[in-house]
């Protein structure tokens, strides 16, 4: 029996670390940062405002539904069931990639930890970079923590920096970008096509029913009617025809609008912003060429894979060079809290004494009203003399903390001008307003 529980005690524990390795952790969409929602496991991403993309499916199926009870019953009779049943099934393609469209990553680009050389100062703000012979302005995204690409944007209402920013879409709820484009224009074309045929075959409708009534005059002998009769007989269609005529003037501008952009290798964001022309477009190459990068192309990849587990990132190790230069590029303007060491040197020639002061410093602790208000000053002289300043606490905090043995609190930056007020009344031998001496030689 030992023997056997020898051979098995480690086959248990790698599995036994194993299963502790593998445990359910959190997805990806779960702790997402930006304003997305997500449903069906983080199969299907939708904007913020999604309950509009609900308003625009009542907006299409309502009329289709009163399309098919008032007006396919006359086509079905008076001509061929094949007219309603096209127009039907425009309704459901326009539907489809209405749902396309808003239930797809539209390009958002992953964030990045942030840059410690940005937060230094040691990075611009933007640069320059040179696309098909122009130069293309880029800047640094202080959310997602890194340089835009070209024609990329941050939007505002999803909160994530989408690649190929076209505009935020309100009717559909999520934000147009470079991967679900291509189906905001087939729903736009469609939903164009889907007004004119509805109204089309609407007014056919009616015609059919003003001649029916005129067939009936004429067999009884009475004089013909009047237009306005037939709309009696049928008032749910004359309302579709002029639903989808209103429909139709912005559904289909919209979509000449979209047809030039395409046509001019733009998006709506840069037509607005910019108002490119076709001399310094620096990403237009002809009008086939436009529209074959539209149409011709794969659809990429999201860069995220949101049902992915959520791995924990260990922080950096701390680059001491990049925190000396991050005090010396913040100087005077860190926060009274945090700290960022600061000193201020004395150049006068060493004495005897000084060396002396050099080997056993001396140290002491004052409070005084600066530019940023009432300050603990600790000052210590090694030699060439340092001043630092502790933070808003006052002298019996200090005391308190020195008899536990805990550790000083968070030091911030002095500025200039309140390291040369304190070092000049210590020159001149005065104590500072509000100064309180508990120094001893240590």
């Amino acid at each position: 029996m030992d023997g056997i529980h020898r051979e098995r005690a480690p086959v248990g524990r790698p599995r036994a670390r194993k299963a502790m390795h593998e445990a359910p952790r959190g997805r990806v969409y779960e702790e997402w940062q930006g304003n997305e929602r997500f449903f069906c496991g983080g199969r299907c991403i939708g904007g913020p405002n999604y309950k509009s993309l609900l308003g625009t499916t009542c907006l299409i199926l309502l009329p289709l539904a009163v399309y098919v009870l008032f007006v396919g019953e006359v086509l079905w009779e008076e001509v061929s069931v094949a007219l309603p049943a096209a127009g039907v099934g425009l309704g459901f393609m326009a539907l489809f990639f209405l749902f396309k469209t808003g239930c797809m990553d539209p390009g958002i680009l992953p964030r990045q930890d942030p840059d410690e050389e940005y937060r230094a100062g040691r990075k611009p703000k933007s640069k320059e970079m040179i696309v098909n012979g122009h130069k293309v302005l880029v800047r640094y995204n202080e959310t997602c923590h890194f340089y835009q690409p070209p024609r990329a944007h941050h939007c505002s209402v999803n909160d994530n920096c989408i690649e190929k920013f076209d505009h935020h879409c309100p009717w559909v709820g999520t934000t147009i970008g470079l991967r679900n484009y291509r189906f905001f224009l087939l729903f736009i074309f469609t939903g164009s096509l889907l007004c004119l045929y509805v109204c089309g075959t609407t007014v056919l409708a009616v015609k059919l029913e003003f001649d029916n009534l005129k067939d009936d005059a004429r067999e009884k002998g009475e004089g013909k009617p009047a237009v306005w009769e037939a709309f009696q007989e049928a008032p749910a269609a004359v309302a579709l025809a002029a639903y989808t005529v209103l429909f139709f003037l912005f559904v289909g501008g919209l979509s000449f609008f979209h047809i030039y952009l395409v046509s001019t290798n733009q998006t709506t964001y840069e037509n607005f912003r910019y108002g490119y022309e076709r001399s310094r477009n620096p990403y237009d190459q002809g009008c086939v060429a436009n529209w074959a990068s539209v149409w011709c192309v794969k659809t990429p990849a999201s860069k995220i894979n949101f049902r992915s587990p959520m791995v924990p990132k260990r922080p950096p190790p701390p680059n001491p060079a990049l925190q000396r230069s991050r005090s010396s590029a913040s100087s005077g303007m860190a926060s009274p809290v945090h700290s960022v060491a600061a000193s201020t040197r004395s150049h006068r020639p060493q004495t005897s004494r000084s060396r002396q002061s050099a080997r056993a410093p001396r140290e002491m602790t004052m409070n005084i009203d600066v530019e940023m208000g009432p300050l603990e000053i600790r000052h210590v002289d090694e030699g060439g003399g340092k001043l630092q300043a502790l933070g808003q606490h006052s002298v019996s905090d200090m005391k308190r903390h020195r008899a536990a043995g805990a550790s000083l609190p968070p030091s911030r930056a002095m500025s200039p001008s309140e390291a040369a007020h304190v070092k000049a009344q210590m020159k001149r031998g005065r104590r500072p307003s509000g100064a309180s001496p508990m120094g001893r030689e240590i």
